[in-house]
């Protein structure tokens, strides 16, 4: 059950007096501000990062809004509603009890950290999460919101408020990033709590037709209802646009995303907007046209943290990873790193052959998540591969152990093993061995594809384009795509990775076919097809598998042969 926001009472007065709180990644180039719904939440004035300060907070709290009266009227925001406080001070969550009880709270619950409060959430919806950002063991605000994303445990309905007392310019960053509903400032003026909580409320209230159509997946009625939102709630429009457009982009519904793009865009130049443009020519793979709109967005709004990422997606497909990272390591002087960040920052650090960096990114995901995310088994195997290359096999083994302690027989458990045993032998480096314990994986992702995570699917067939295993990345492919469970975006990546496989060249030998191909020119003389055959194949593996001492055996052996027939190009 999906806890719903209380309905607030009929619009304040007017509708360019309402107000939002809500917070987004988009909205950094005005960070210090709550992201007010009219003026100039549509442009970049306001508040901005000053020397590591917070300009235009302390204004804010103080300042008249023209909303205040009518908000003022309903002293109780919080009116019927459940509460969850998520602090490690006992101190500090009676104080925060004692606000949200005057406020109007009909019932508060209390959590220490995230474990608790995810225990607390399963069993209980609520309307509202006030959590302090710092929660302690390196957990923040931030993680606690992705976790909960992760788990399905945030429904749109519920207003997710930050409290904190650091003013630092990278801490509201990347606050901002995550978009909680609103962000209070230590020490808390409860008049000032008062408002921001009644205009998030209002806000959930207003958009609540619109959360409740995206979140049945009725996306060409929630396109029509932000279009009608926008129209009659000017000060709305935005976040009713970028809410539908994001879910569309994530359906790849790209055609449908760009009509709302193009609409707010013709209202005024959105951060958001402008980003989504540039992610719809990616998608369209028109990469020089999205870079350039990239770098445009970053010049004028350099906090506009997805642009970087999305910049590094470019970059890495051009073979250009270093500087992919560099994309990266901009973000993270910006704001700390997102899951999803430092996921890709492992997947281009180990592309770039620094695999101690990779091993920092995937170790720093197990500790953020404690093994328990949606994605722990991918990023196990992350870890554990990497591991591996590293030559920290018994460190692999314990991580794999973990892992498979807290999953079980969960078929993503039993392909993670088989990955394990893969790992292991591309170490050994025998071309042989390494198909073997594919095709094992393979039959492991076969036999759990009901169950089995697509993203772990989509795991398993990047290692066989890596490896040119041809035969058993058909195989994943083809029993992920007849499992009928993969969405658009995991069919788009599924397709582009079969087309790579597709790239691998038909004429080469399997390394177990080399030696009778070699037996076969000694008995028979030289073939002018078999023999270059040959020569490319051992070429091919050699490079692949560098480790396997046969495969140098054979091409003394080759030469030899190449010598005594004449055949200088060869010998």
């Amino acid at each position: 059950m999906q806890a719903t926001a209380r309905q607030l009472p009929d619009d304040p007065p007017t509708e360019h007096d309402t107000a939002q709180t809500h917070i987004g990644h988009d909205d950094l180039p005005t960070l210090t501000r709550v992201h007010d719904g009219g003026g100039a939440a549509d442009g970049d004035a306001g508040g901005r990062i000053v020397d590591g300060s917070l300009a235009g907070v302390d204004r804010l709290a103080s300042a008249s809004d023209p909303i205040e009266e009518a908000v003022s009227l309903a002293r109780h925001p919080l009116a019927d509603m459940s509460v969850l406080i998520v602090d490690r001070s006992g101190a500090s969550r009676l104080e925060l009890r004692s606000l949200v009880t005057d406020l109007g709270a009909a019932q508060v619950i209390d959590a220490d950290g995230i474990e608790p409060a995810l225990l607390t959430l399963r069993m209980q919806p609520v309307h509202l999460i006030v959590t302090e950002y710092t929660l302690g063991d390196g957990d923040t605000a931030q993680t606690l919101m992705e976790r909960l994303r992760e788990a399905n445990l945030l429904p749109l309905s519920t207003m997710f408020v930050v409290i904190s007392a650091d003013r630092s310019s990278r801490s509201v960053a990347a606050v901002a990033e995550f978009g909680p509903d609103a962000y209070l400032i230590k020490p808390l003026v409860r008049h000032d709590a008062r408002m921001r909580l009644a205009r998030a409320s209002h806000r959930k209230r207003a958009l609540h037709a619109l959360h409740g159509l995206v979140e049945t997946d009725r996306l060409d009625e929630a396109a029509a209802e932000a279009l009608r939102v926008g129209e009659q709630r000017p000060p709305l429009r935005s976040e009713a646009l970028r809410l539908v457009t994001e879910r569309l982009m994530s359906a790849g519904r790209f055609d449908a995303a760009e009509t709302l793009v193009r609409a707010a865009l013709q209202r005024h130049r959105y951060p958001w907007a402008l980003y989504r443009l540039a992610e719809l020519r990616f998608h369209a793979s028109r990469h020089e046209d999205a870079a350039r709109l990239l770098n445009g967005l970053i010049e004028h709004h350099p906090d506009h943290l997805a642009a970087y990422e999305l910049l590094a997606r470019i970059r890495e497909m051009r073979g250009q990873f270093d500087a992919a990272l560099e994309c990266l390591d901009q973000v993270a002087g910006r704001s700390v790193h997102t899951l999803q960040r430092l996921r890709r920052t492992g997947a281009l650090a180990r592309r770039a052959g620094d695999l101690r960096r990779a091993e920092s990114s995937y170790t720093q995901v197990m500790q953020r998540t404690r093994g328990e995310s949606v994605g722990s088994v991918e990023d196990t195997v992350n870890l554990v591969q990497v591991l591996m290359a590293r030559g920290k096999a018994e460190e692999a083994e314990r991580v794999a152990r973990e892992q498979t302690r807290r999953s079980g027989n969960h078929p993503d458990a039993l392909v993670a093993e088989a990955m394990l045993v893969f790992a292991r032998t591309r170490r050994g480096g025998r071309r042989d061995d390494l198909m073997a314990a594919m095709d094992a994986v393979v039959g492991a992702v076969e036999t759990g594809i009901d169950e089995l995570s697509m993203s772990l699917g989509l795991q398993v067939l990047e290692n066989c384009a890596e490896e040119s295993l041809r035969a058993a990345g058909y195989r994943c492919a083809l029993a992920m795509v007849r499992s009928r469970r993969a969405d658009r975006p995991v069919l788009n990546r599924l397709r582009a990775l079969v087309e790579q496989l597709s790239q691998v060249p038909t004429h080469l030998l399997e390394p177990a076919d080399i030696p009778l191909s070699l037996q076969q020119l000694a008995s028979e003389g030289w073939d002018h097809h078999l023999g270059p055959v040959v020569a490319d194949s051992i070429e091919h593996w050699q490079r692949l598998t560098p480790a396997d001492a046969r495969l140098r055996g054979w091409r003394g052996e080759f030469n030899s042969l190449a010598r005594r027939f004449g055949v200088l190009q060869y010998g």
